[in-house]
């Protein structure tokens, strides 16, 4: 069953961690597992060399978010168009790694790191989006997955 708008948005705005597809000179897909900060409808991630060097060739993108909570399963797919950016780009990145996880002390460290008072973004505008939900009957095993295999 498909997601509603609602559900979709409260997913990119709780989990942060996607895998973002790009198209590699070859053709070939350029599958990127990465962290990233949804905001206004738009996801932004880091940009690299060989990010906007993709980009520039063929801006169309793919971005994945996955979630399954003890059976429960929500997913997003939305194809869209790159653009390389600066806008509130510090404010974005410090988002970007919160939102995938990090404690507020990494986050600072990173920051830290991280000298560039506009680093580059990849700011994606979404396009086309399918979704699917699916609650997992009682019967299903309602652990979390890191304790199925000890």
């Amino acid at each position: 069953m498909a997601m509603t708008d609602e559900e979709i948005d409260r997913l990119l705005l709780k989990d942060g961690v996607c895998t973002l597809t790009l198209n590699g000179k070859d053709g070939y897909p350029v599958p990127v597992p990465l962290g990233f900060a949804y905001e206004g409808g738009r996801i932004y991630v880091m940009a690299t060399p060989y990010r906007k060097k993709l980009v520039a060739r063929d801006p169309r993108v793919t971005v994945n978010v996955f979630a399954d909570t003890l059976g429960d399963a929500r997913w997003v797919s939305i194809r869209g168009r790159a653009a390389v950016t600066r806008e509130k780009a510090r404010e974005r990145v410090r988002e970007l790694h919160v939102h995938s996880g990090l404690s507020l002390a990494e986050t600072d460290r990173w920051m830290e790191l991280i000298r560039d008072p506009a680093p580059e973004l990849l700011e994606i505008t979404p396009e086309y989006s399918r979704s699917w939900k699916m609650t997992a009957p009682d019967f299903v095993r309602r652990a979390p997955v890191s304790t199925w295999f000890s």
